[in-house]
């Protein structure tokens, strides 16, 4: 059996579907599965030992542009058994029209938008297309598997975590980790409220116990506010780390703990399988949340995530590391 797994929408999106990736591997052991996904969340799958062909087109998640090199890129001579289209995006079904494959399997697109409702009731007159409702009341990783069970009417259930593979070739001496680090993102997108002022940082980093390491993840654009923090936190140890995704990922592996907002590099620390403490808005806590059973939810105020009480994620990560050291010693 042949399958195309389709993902078109941003890094952390992606990261929450490898899971569903292995478990389909284990369904069916004569499985081959494909990928088709962006050359914006490929990290997502380019080192997904389950995957056989990846297929990554110019396909931006936050604009309306259909792919210009998808003709380029895509094997048209296979002929899929299945394909699965795990997010809600119209333009992504313009690149499904065009592959050949016996069957469609997909997330019922918004009613309430024309084109969209119109395009699924057309499918749905042939017998290529099967649509199932996604509830937004559920978090990602339910629906991804509401979607498998649907698929192959099979009872599978989550894996624990997300997963995130890095390459064997990043260097673990690129970057020295001092023992007992908590690693905290300082990145984020300021235009939708999901990155945490230097006042916060600020105030969570003086109230951790001193013994605790702290590496700060930033980009370029973040260095200023990164060395705004090394002033006002002087009394800590305290490095910055900026570089290429797989080597953030490398540094977050070697952390007991990561601290992020909602985004890509939240979803990657869980795939990673370290403790998690993600920030998040009370409209995606619930849905698009860490996937792991080592996280810790912080919620905000509003739709600002600066309205935490930041004293909260603190606790937390004193509380982390202490049980954590309680388990060496026991």
């Amino acid at each position: 059996m042949r399958i195309l797994v389709v993902r078109t929408d941003f890094m952390g999106d992606a990261i929450l579907i490898n899971g569903a990736i292995e478990s389909i591997k284990s369904l069916r052991k004569d499985v081959v599965i494909d990928v088709l996904a962006t050359q914006y969340n490929k990290v997502a799958f380019e080192y997904n030992p389950y995957i056989e062909n990846k297929y990554f087109i110019n396909h931006r998640a936050d604009d309306k542009v259909v792919s210009t090199d998808f003709k380029q890129v895509f094997d048209f001579s296979i002929c899929y058994d299945l394909i699965i289209v795990f997010n809600r995006d119209l333009r992504t079904y313009k690149y499904i029209d065009k592959i050949k494959s016996k069957r469609v399997f997909g997330f019922r697109l918004g009613r309430k938008k024309f084109k969209a409702n119109l395009f699924c009731i057309l499918r749905l007159f042939g017998t290529r297309y099967s649509f199932m409702e996604y509830d937004t009341s559920l978090h990602e990783v339910v629906n991804t598997y509401n979607l498998l069970n649907f698929v192959f009417k099979s009872n599978l259930s989550p894996l624990r975590i997300s997963k995130f593979f890095i390459p064997k070739s990043i260097d673990t001496n690129l970057f020295q980790v001092a023992t007992n680090s908590v690693c905290i993102n300082i990145s984020g997108r300021v235009e939708s409220g999901r990155v945490l002022s230097v006042e916060n940082l600020t105030e969570i980093i003086n109230d951790l116990n001193k013994d605790i390491n702290i590496v700060l993840i930033a980009t370029k654009e973040d260095l200023d506010r990164a060395n705004q923090l090394l002033i006002n936190c002087n009394g800590h140890n305290i490095r910055i780390f900026s570089g290429d995704i797989y080597q953030v990922a490398r540094v977050i592996s070697l952390c007991i703990c990561y601290v992020g907002v909602d985004g890509g590099l939240t979803h990657l620390a869980a795939g990673l399988d370290c403790y998690v403490i993600g920030i998040y808005a009370p409209n995606k806590i619930k849905t698009w949340c860490p996937w792991t059973d080592r996280k810790y939810l912080v919620c905000s105020q509003d739709l600002d995530v600066n309205s935490i009480t930041p004293k909260e994620v603190s606790q937390e990560i004193n509380r982390i590391f202490q049980t954590f050291e309680s388990n060496i010693d026991d």
